[in-house]
């Protein structure tokens, strides 16, 4: 079995991955709370055109895990395994 090794995460890098976890916890609750609101006031049909602008900037801004993770700006077990998976060895 191979051993795991990680290199230790610097301070500022442990502020930003809070600090951007937390604006992403924030935006999806948002969209999530624009979902409920439109459908309780108005109807399920009117949801998409409230939400679906707001949904895409968010989403967008969620591109930068994927970005994180191909260029190996922060160590990730999970993204390790799956790009390990999905590349090769």
């Amino acid at each position: 079995m191979a051993e795991k090794t990680t290199r230790p995460q610097s301070e500022a890098v442990t502020y930003f991955l809070i600090l951007y976890n937390s604006v992403s916890a924030i935006l999806w609750s948002a969209v999530l709370g624009r979902v409920i609101l439109i459908a309780a006031i108005h109807s399920y049909g009117r949801v998409f055109l409230g939400v679906s602008e707001y949904a895409k900037w968010t989403q967008t801004l969620a591109i930068l895990e994927v970005v994180f993770s191909i260029t190996g700006t922060f160590e990730s077990e999970r993204a390790r395994v799956h790009w390990s998976a999905a590349l090769g060895p």
